[in-house]
């Protein structure tokens, strides 16, 4: 696994006789290959913090067979499970529970999503399946072999991804970023989902 911060910009210094009272905040990046150990660590955090919270998104099922095999589950971890199925129910309870999960999570806590690219992919789905009535699948195939193809912007219209798509996938992961957040959060990811996830992860800590 190769761990780093998620975000090289420095954080804001305190003076020395502050430093006590301040309290920083991690955003940890966790990327490897698929069985290299991501979901495990989640498990081992809140093993190893007994007295913090511990909230983890579980978007493939990967952390629930892992805690039924350790036989154990560390009495302060919160484990959300997203299902994939219906879109529109998926996603509207995830943006809740991250609401609920941000309000809630206190200084010292950990928010912790696992194989977070999914998250971007629901953003395109819901909001696919909200303006045009179909999946997203079922969408871009049409784009491309319609009679109108439609091939720029991944098949959708600029206003689509900045008006619409972007502000959805904001209220998830980069508001629990953002300043308003007091947790620490945990984000893992496969290596081939690393540039497209940065390059949206520098645009939220800039706005932020």
């Amino acid at each position: 696994i190769m761990l780093r911060m998620l975000f090289s910009k420095k954080l804001w210094q305190p003076w020395p006789h502050q430093r006590r009272a301040v309290q920083i905040r991690h955003r940890v990046l966790l990327i490897g290959h698929s069985g290299s150990g991501k979901s495990e660590t989640v498990r081992s955090l809140a093993l190893s913090l007994p007295h913090r919270k511990v909230v983890a998104f579980d978007f493939q099922d990967g952390l629930l067979p892992l805690l039924e095999s350790a036989g154990e589950t560390p009495p302060n971890l919160e484990l959300i499970r997203v299902e994939e199925g219906d879109i529109e129910t998926s996603w509207l309870g995830l943006k809740e529970a991250c609401t609920r999960v941000r309000t809630e999570s206190g200084e010292g806590d950990w928010v912790c999503f696992d194989m977070a690219d999914i998250v971007w992919e629901m953003a395109q789905r819901f909001y696919v399946w909200r303006k045009y009535g179909m999946e997203l699948a079922d969408y871009l195939l049409e784009a491309v072999t319609g009679k109108d193809k439609k091939v720029g912007f991944g098949g959708l219209t600029p206003d689509d991804w900045t008006l619409g798509i972007r502000p959805q996938y904001y209220c998830t992961i980069p508001r629990m970023l953002g300043a308003g957040c007091r947790a620490n959060v945990v984000v893992t990811t496969g290596l081939k989902n690393v540039a497209s996830w940065m390059k949206d992860g520098q645009e939220v800590f800039q706005e932020h």
